[in-house]
């Protein structure tokens, strides 16, 4: 009696317990991305030139029109940054190496003038995540960043922290910055047009395989100004070996060619320097094999930064120096680790390297030798190397003693500088910021300036000892911020993984209920063995393969049972053959994490239309009968439309879009294999295939998917063309062409059969497009000029939009094709719908499983919390469209029941 009143009970309320559980699962994975993925709260105060946070125990004060917190003898500065130089591009190459890329030994004039003994240049280590936007406000700032601030990159927003930028316009002896090239500086720092005096030319490549607009921009303006010599400072950032490595990788001519032109620049700029004006060249960030970069692998990270300062004079007592410059560098390395992203040791020389250095430690650096203040938020640390003034001094002893006090202060006053920031922390109520944390770090400040409280009577041992007491409180302290800026709330993370697990354990029991079967259970171990395997690093290596197989063997265990239950019959047998092809004809496009080489070889973007191989040729063949396929199922929908204008219109609508998509796709894989400065006509044919042609579609496509949308299969051409639009060119026509065959397959393959076994095969297909359209869960393999197809200017929400669509367009179509699905079988639409969120909730519970119990692995922020990330975030897409197509769905059903 109980049992029966229990099962009354549950079949009355089992959809409002299916929503409430759903409900409580997506509360606990909130609860723990708040305690998992930390937020910073912005300090917005400022350094002023004449609030000192400490006064120099061994320099005079002077006028603040020449200098700030420390005098300076340098009066000018240029700053060129080369995107995604990476730090092996700028060293030799080792002899006897197979030098099997195109980049060696092309950007020598940095380490010529290293070898000379008049310049510095430094392994300069990023922060991740590894995109322009935060790296530039790292720099600028001396911040370090968020794991999830990488939306940011499309941001047209102000950096609101302190800077170097403003801390140089605020001072009327740097008032003439000039800026060239990429105009994220002027986004970031729009006081640049507001206050300054100099000479302002900001291109925006909105094209990202463009590899010499900005460039060329920035070659008209520089040589020109370093000529008239009327600059205070001048900051260049060039763009096109970065273009060049996303467009063919760094290993091609190209790229090779673009480091020399490079080289070229550089040595130009050298011959126009005058005395008294420091060149700085820097890297924002390094780039994979293939050219891309926004991860934290070390050749991400790994970038450069090179000093040089034209009649700097001779290094005096080098072997002093030289024993305190590697002082220095041990106690970087023992305390940041920074030499652990050395991937360059066996085929580039070493020796020239002047050390490792976090990137945050420009910004101090900076400062001090511009004499500006520095930023008021900045925890990164001197470079005592750069500092040291090597010019000619009366004697070796002098030039010490000079230097040595010079250092004390510059250190002093960076630590007072962090102590002050610390205590602002402390009073906004940030957490780990307590007086009880934060007691070590006073500790050793109060022990540094003991050393320093007989300033009078300091030998120069006494001062080298307190400068590397004041280093090693700035170095502790930039490691106690990555620490805990990276550290987790446990309370959050375990409460609501607990919340969540429960929940999405519970929510698998109506599923099981509603329908006992062995296919049903078949589909749930398959689901379960993939949920619970991402908490394996190979298995997250290599989780396009599995899914692959995974979505095989769906296939498969469906023609078994329809074979054993005497429905197998000659055109199921050949619409699962079909399906079976399809899954592994695909395989051949996608994209290739880091660590699976050598052993994933696929078509990708870069393929050369010289290099024909069997697996493009089949690839384009699939495309070009695929897209007269599609034309062919869309002229026999719109054949049973009632009017024949609506045909006809539908029949021209459709016709140009898949026309203007081929033409598309044609296009971009033809024009990222050249590299050509052409003429107007040819700016005006870019123009128009770039820019006119994708917005085309774009109307298009959204025209069609209104007029025709209860068309399943017109509004589904729309929507894959929309989405096929802002793929690269063989994710393209394998999403839409390849996509479209499985999905529609999968309606009368899986009619009839149990809501599990429909959901699990759309939720496999969704995943499997997600990895043949040319993306894995990574930040490395995001696909960033989807951002810019079809627009001149990044506007943000645009820009969003665009990369979601390319990113998750492929679960996106498959949600589009289960409500499609579901809507044939209304009765059972629910359970299909419940079945489908589980699929894709326990691998999100798991993956978050995963992350926490792994907080200090090695993998965590380059596997693990991707992961979690893209499953996430492909939930929330794909829920939403199923919404959507609900609601649409259900109101199109109550019209069709209101009399005429």
């Amino acid at each position: 009696m109980v049992v029966a009143r229990l099962c009354f009970a549950y079949r009355k309320y089992h959809s409002t317990l299916g929503i409430v559980l759903i409900v409580a699962t997506v509360i606990g994975i909130l609860l723990f991305a708040k305690g998992f993925l930390h937020v910073r709260r912005l300090v917005e105060d400022r350094s002023e030139c004449g609030s000192l946070p400490v006064m120099p125990l061994f320099s005079t004060a002077g006028p603040l029109e020449d200098f700030c917190w420390l005098p300076v003898k340098r009066r000018r500065f240029v700053i060129v940054v080369i995107d995604a130089l990476r730090i092996d591009f700028a060293l030799p190459s080792k002899p006897g190496i197979e030098k099997d890329a195109a980049w060696f030994d092309k950007l020598q004039i940095l380490y010529e003038l290293v070898q000379n003994g008049s310049a510095k240049l430094f392994h300069f280590v990023a922060d991740p995540p590894t995109a322009t936007t935060q790296r530039l406000s790292s720099i600028a700032a001396g911040s370090l960043p968020a794991f999830v601030e990488m939306a940011a990159n499309f941001a047209e927003s102000s950096l609101g922290a302190d800077s170097l930028v403003h801390q140089l316009l605020q001072t009327e002896r740097h008032s003439r910055l000039d800026m060239y090239g990429d105009d994220t500086w002027l986004s970031l720092f729009p006081i640049i047009k507001e206050q300054s005096k100099g000479k302002i030319a900001g291109y925006h490549s909105f094209h990202l395989f463009d590899l010499h607009t900005v460039d060329n921009g920035i070659k008209e303006h520089i040589f020109p100004a370093l000529d008239k010599n009327e600059f205070d400072v001048i900051i260049a950032h060039f763009l096109g070996f970065d273009h060049c490595g996303h467009k063919f990788g760094p290993k091609m001519p190209a790229c090779g060619e673009k480091l020399g032109e490079m080289d070229q620049v550089l040595r130009r700029i050298i011959d126009g320097l005058k005395d008294d004006t420091t060149l700085i060249v820097l890297g924002d960030h390094g780039m994979t094999d293939n050219g891309d970069h926004g991860g934290i692998s070390s050749k991400e990270v790994g970038s450069v930064l090179f000093t040089y300062g034209k009649g700097s004079g001779v290094e005096q007592d080098s072997l002093f120096w030289r024993a305190f410059n590697t002082r220095a560098e041990t106690a970087r390395r023992d305390l940041l680790n920074l030499d652990g992203t050395f991937f360059f040791d066996e085929s580039n020389e070493k020796a020239v390297l002047s050390g490792s250095v976090s990137q945050i430690d420009f910004t101090p650096t900076f400062a001090l030798l511009a004499g500006i203040s520095i930023p008021y938020g900045n925890v990164g640390t001197i470079i005592p190397e750069i500092l040291v003034d090597h010019g000619l001094y009366s004697t070796m002893q002098d030039a010490r003693s000079r230097n040595l006090k010079k250092l004390v202060d510059a250190a002093r006053i960076n630590s007072y500088q962090i102590a002050r920031f610390l205590k602002r922390c402390q009073d906004l109520g940030e957490s780990n910021f307590d007086p009880s944390s934060l007691a070590p770090l006073d500790k050793k400040l109060q022990y540094a300036e003991l050393l320093v409280a007989k300033k009078e009577a300091m030998s120069e041992e006494e001062l080298e000892e307190a400068f590397f007491a004041f280093y090693d409180f700035l170095l502790s302290s930039q490691k106690y911020c990555r620490r805990i800026w990276a550290d987790f709330d446990l309370k959050l993370i375990y409460g609501g993984l607990a919340l969540a697990i429960v929940s999405v354990v519970a929510m698998l029991i109506p599923i099981i209920w509603n329908s006992i079967s062995f296919s049903s259970i078949f589909a749930i171990a398959l689901s379960s063995f993939h949920t619970l395997a991402l908490g394996s690093v190979a298995y997250v290596t290599f989780e396009d393969s599995v899914v692959r197989f995974l979505l095989s063997s769906v296939i498969a265990q469906d023609a078994l049972v329809s074979f054993f239950e005497g429905s197998m019959n000659r055109k199921r047998f050949s619409r699962t053959l079909t399906a079976l092809l399809l899954v592994r004809l695909t395989s051949y496009t996608g994209a290739c994490r880091e660590e699976q080489f050598p052993f994933c070889q696929v078509i990708v973007h870069r393929s050369q239309p010289w290099q024909l191989s069997v697996e493009v040729l089949l690839s384009l063949s699939m495309g070009i009968v695929g897209l007269f396929w599609i034309f062919k199922r869309c002229h026999a929908s719109l054949g049973e439309a009632r009017e024949s204008i609506v045909s006809l219109v539908g029949h021209f609508l459709y016709f140009g879009i898949l026309t203007l998509l081929g033409t598309h796709w044609v296009w971009t894989w033809i024009s990222e294999t050249r590299d050509l400065e052409g003429g107007a006509p040819e700016r005006e044919l870019d123009q128009m295939m770039e820019i006119i042609v994708p917005r085309a579609l774009f109307i298009l496509c959204a025209t069609a998917a209104i007029l025709f949308r209860k068309s399943s299969a017109l509004f589904f051409v729309a929507v894959a063309a929309l989405v096929g639009t802002v793929l690269r060119p063989f994710g393209g026509w394998v999403l839409v062409v390849a996509g479209f065959a499985l999905l529609r397959l999968g309606i009368p393959l899986f009619a009839g059969r149990p809501s599990p076994v429909v959901a699990l095969f759309y939720y496999l297909a969704g995943m499997h497009l997600f990895f043949i359209s040319g993306h894995q869960a990574t930040i490395t393999n995001l696909q960033w000029e989807a951002a810019f197809i079809g627009f001149r200017s990044t506007i943000q929400a645009v820009a969003g939009t665009l990369m979601g669509l390319n990113t998750f367009g492929g679960p996106a179509l498959a949600a589009i094709a289960i409500s499609i699905h579901a809507e044939k079988k209304p009765k059972n639409a629910m359970d299909t719908y419940s079945a489908y969120i589980w699929f894709h909730l326990a691998p999100l519970v798991s993956s978050a499983v995963s992350s926490a119990v792994l907080l200090r692995h090695l993998m965590l922020w380059k596997m693990f919390t991707p992961r979690f990330m893209m499953q996430a975030l492909s939930c929330v897409v794909c829920f939403t469209v199923i919404f959507l197509m609900h609601i649409s769905q259900k109101n199109s059903g109550d019209r069709s029941k209101q009399p005429a």
